[in-house]
């Protein structure tokens, strides 16, 4: 059976979203207060604080994800580069244009099969043992360049790699600490819009249940009609390639729980909403997504979002 209930903010993205409701009703015109003096105090403090602290999150989150995304990209580069230049090494030297002996020099087994590259220090101990074995073949008399690929090619991946790979942990390093950031600030949110919701209701108190939930709506709170726990699964591509796309943020506007869709675009998560509901998917690289679906009691529902980059 359902019922209607106040929402209460339990996601950053939420807990954002009350505090700015009810400054959004305090900067109008006249508008009086409802809430005490001491609530009123802490929530001038923690208001612009998460706000801040959620926009940084939000900034440290893209840095993050772009910086990523151009180390993987350079990995795979000096990946392909290391691959091609053991390759055309183990072909001269079964050709006989290199000599058995040149394979040690590149840290090879006497098979010239291509080394294991599955961890980011395999991946730099191939190159650093691949550039150093060129760099001695070099000093033999009469020794010939590689064409395919060219030591400088090698060179440049692997100096490009190691700076974005540097890069990148630096950007999850500071977007975990955007997190922690945000974490640390939860708990007085929490509490100031506990009090804040408890006060404003309060001055309704009288009135009838309709009627104080309308008044408490103009101050940013939620009241929804409620029912079964209901299984939402959410499958989020890019609009232009149709690729999965990891990393969105996907909740309902006027719920509590929320999902991150994983490296499929996918992600899962309970509601007990119920009718028209707006649902919005949020990625730092893309345009903002919000559509309206339909949650009925006992159903689960299956949702495809597509985003456009920004």
């Amino acid at each position: 059976m359902s019922s209607e209930s106040k929402v209460i903010p339990a996601s950053n993205i939420s807990r954002l979203g009350g505090l700015n409701g009810i400054a959004s009703k305090l900067a109008v015109p006249g508008v009086v207060n409802l809430m005490r003096a001491g609530t009123n105090t802490r929530f001038g403090v923690i208001q612009p604080a998460y706000k801040l602290a959620m926009q940084a999150q939000r900034n440290k989150k893209g840095l993050s994800i772009a910086a990523n995304a151009l180390a993987l990209s350079s990995k795979e580069t000096l990946v392909t580069f290391v691959s091609d230049g053991v390759v055309t090494v183990s072909r001269a030297v079964k050709r006989n244009f290199f000599s058995i002996s040149v394979l040690s020099m590149y840290g090879l087994e006497t098979s010239g099969n291509i080394p294991v590259m599955d961890s980011e220090q395999q991946i730099k101990d191939a190159a650093v043992a691949f550039l150093a074995g060129d760099a001695e073949r070099m000093l033999v008399a009469g020794a010939v360049a590689l064409a395919f690929p060219t030591i400088a090619e090698v060179q440049a991946a692997y100096d490009a790699y190691i700076l974005n790979d540097g890069l990148a942990n630096a950007a999850t390093e500071n977007l975990k600490t955007a997190n922690r950031n945000v974490k640390i600030l939860n708990s007085e949110a929490d509490q100031v819009l506990n009090l804040a919701h408890t006060e404003i209701e309060g001055n309704y108190i009288n009135e009838e249940p309709e009627t104080m939930r309308a008044e408490a709506r103009l101050w940013g709170m939620i009241y929804v009609r409620k029912g079964s726990d209901k299984q939402v699964a959410v499958h989020v591509t890019d609009i232009d390639t149709g690729l999965n796309l990891p990393d969105v943020d996907v909740s309902f506007k006027n719920g509590n729980n929320s999902g991150t869709t994983n490296a499929a675009g996918i992600t899962v998560f309970n509601t007990t909403l119920m009718d028209v509901q707006e649902i919005d998917a949020d990625h730092p690289l893309y345009l903002p997504y919000a559509a309206n679906v339909t949650l009925v009691e006992n159903e689960n529902i299956s949702i495809v979002i597509q985003m456009k980059t920004i």
